[in-house]
């Protein structure tokens, strides 16, 4: 990649950070701490990067804008006007109609994820892993296990739906997966 492609990206880059900063300034992860939102779609893009070992730039930018527009009254044409349409195409793929009933959305999160492009079946799983990472670092008073426990049978369902997206995440998926499991029976 030449210097230009490099500045471009990195520029796209502190962009995307700097929106999805502002779209979840008063969002809290369900953590122990009640830790900025921020934080997760940081995290879902350094699991793209890290243990997907994905460098594209698009589905990096994607990830840390994959919540935005659930967060905020943005659509599919303004990313796009800032982050152009490839990127803004992968976002939407990955973003729940939310004026759906939650269950509907959850069932759709299922019978979607196969169909989805390469850049968001990889940011679909990294935020399953995120999200199922975040069981480990929860109280009972934000994420009763109750809640807990069924969340993980639920990513599990969209996950298969994923397979074949990138080895080296998946096995991460089902080995957090495990312990995840063996972490719930103890409480």
């Amino acid at each position: 990649m030449d210097s230009d492609m490099n500045s471009t990206c990195f520029s796209l880059l502190l962009k995307a950070i700097c929106l999805a900063s502002d779209i979840h300034k008063k969002e809290r992860r369900r953590d122990k701490d009640q830790s900025p939102y921020i934080n997760h779609p940081v995290e879902v893009s350094k699991i793209v990067a890290e243990i997907g070992a994905i460098h594209d730039p698009k589905t990096i930018i994607a990830a840390i804008l994959h919540d935005v527009l659930e967060s905020s009254e943005m659509n599919e044409e303004d990313l796009a006007s800032v982050f152009g349409t490839e990127i803004a195409s992968i976002v939407q793929e990955v973003t729940d109609d939310m004026t759906l009933p939650r269950k509907i959305r959850k069932q759709l999160q299922i019978d979607h994820a196969a169909k989805l492009s390469p850049p968001a079946r990889a940011i679909k799983l990294a935020d399953k892993i995120s999200n199922v990472q975040t069981i480990f670092h929860t109280s009972d008073e934000v994420w009763p296990v109750k809640k807990q426990k069924k969340y993980l049978s639920w990513a599990q369902k969209v996950v298969e739906q994923l397979h074949g997206t990138n080895e080296s995440m998946e096995t991460y998926f089902t080995d957090l997966c495990r312990k995840a499991e063996d972490y719930l029976a103890q409480r």
